[in-house]
């Protein structure tokens, strides 16, 4: 049985039937095979049977190892499954963002050609720096999903193409591909049997970014009539921003906290017209900015700092579920506990980053 399973791992890491890229590479009649295959896929419309088929292997998110949802699957797919997906995909990518589907300054997740990390975090200090310079208010929500990739359903996905008139011919294929997928989860210990994969997208698969960009598409269109809510620059005036995203995180920057509130509401309202889809509020986190004038009796919020100007919890909910405010004294890190970690950058609702770097560089020099 341990045999098996090390075959099976072997195998997962070269891919499904176990050949890597440099075959394909190095040998042209690999090549012309996989062109001649390719052509009679495109006229049968028919995926083969063991390109939907994958191994599963589980990679922990955190270090609760006893909690399922804490884990990432990856599914390893047939090498030349990947190489006529990637074609597809390659080509279904093009189409969004040429036919202006997909808005790049707004959706930078898996889009080739884009710096998406650089670009949104820049775009975030630069809203941040523009309201403290100018004492506006700016509340922003970072929202995370529960289980994402894994909680989209196949015909929302024929849905999502469908609504962006993909011909018909490419969701014919993807339909085909769906329908036959089935997986195996292995590990070092045990392994299961091959079970369809009846709703979500196999994390790993060079054809699930675009997939699910277009679903999370529909979510970004469903906002976009309320872009008047979102926070609008003093330098230069005609700049605003109202949502971000990276893939599934999604970004929400708002005058105030009202507003914001309402754009949660819109978000899961949509969430919930999936069905499936969901937030996951412990992961999701808010700020707010703003001048606290002392002899106002009638304020709601409570500062963070002992200023005129100072962050705030703006106590919004989403599900009807509290949102963290993104100083958490509960954290046992000091650094975690007033800092928030968004597309690989350290935020502080006050901070330079010249300061955000020195403070990380002293925690872990202590730590050493």
């Amino acid at each position: 049985m341990q045999k098996s399973i090390r075959k099976k791992r072997n195998g997962a890491k070269a891919g499904f039937n176990g050949i890597t890229y440099v075959p394909y590479k190095k040998c042209q009649a690999l090549i012309d095979f996989i062109i001649k295959l390719g052509r009679k896929i495109w006229k049968s419309k028919n995926i083969p049977i063991d390109w939907a088929q994958a191994y599963i292997i589980l990679l922990s998110k955190s270090k609760e190892l006893t909690v399922v949802s804490e884990f990432r699957p990856i599914a390893i797919a047939s090498t030349s499954g990947k190489i006529f997906f990637s074609v597809l995909s390659h080509r279904l990518q093009m189409y969004m963002i040429k036919n202006c589907f997909i808005s790049r300054n707004i959706q930078k997740g898996f889009l080739f050609g884009i710096s998406g990390c650089i670009e949104h975090t820049f775009a975030l200090f630069e809203a941040l720096r523009d309201a403290k310079q100018s004492y506006r208010q700016i509340v922003i929500t970072w929202l995370d999903l529960a289980n994402a990739y894994g909680s989209v359903r196949h015909n929302l996905i024929q849905f999502a193409l469908n609504w962006y008139h993909v011909p018909k011919d490419i969701q014919q294929l993807i339909f085909d591909y769906y329908e036959k997928l089935a997986a195996m989860i292995i590990t070092n210990e045990w392994s299961t049997g091959f079970f369809l994969f009846d709703i979500g997208l196999f994390q790993g698969c060079v054809l699930s970014t675009i997939l699910f960009n277009c679903v999370f598409q529909l979510l970004l269109d469903f906002l976009q009539p309320q872009k008047m809510l979102g926070y609008k620059f003093k330098n230069p005036s005609q700049v605003s921003t109202f949502t971000k995203a990276y893939a599934d995180d999604l970004t929400l920057f708002t005058c105030n906290a009202a507003d914001n509130q309402f754009a949660l509401n819109l978000t899961n309202f949509w969430l919930q017209w999936t069905q499936t889809m969901k937030a996951k509020p412990r992961k999701c986190v808010s700020l707010g900015l703003k001048v606290f004038h002392k002899d106002s009796q009638s304020e709601k919020f409570i500062p963070v700092k002992n200023t005129s100007y100072s962050p705030f919890n703006p106590n919004l909910t989403i599900d009807g579920q509290n949102i963290q405010f993104i100083l958490d004294p509960s954290q046992e890190d000091p650094f975690k506990a007033s800092h928030f970690k968004f597309l690989g950058r350290w935020i502080h609702p006050l901070a330079k980053e010249k300061d955000i770097k020195i403070s990380k560089f002293v925690l872990h020099s202590r730590r050493k």
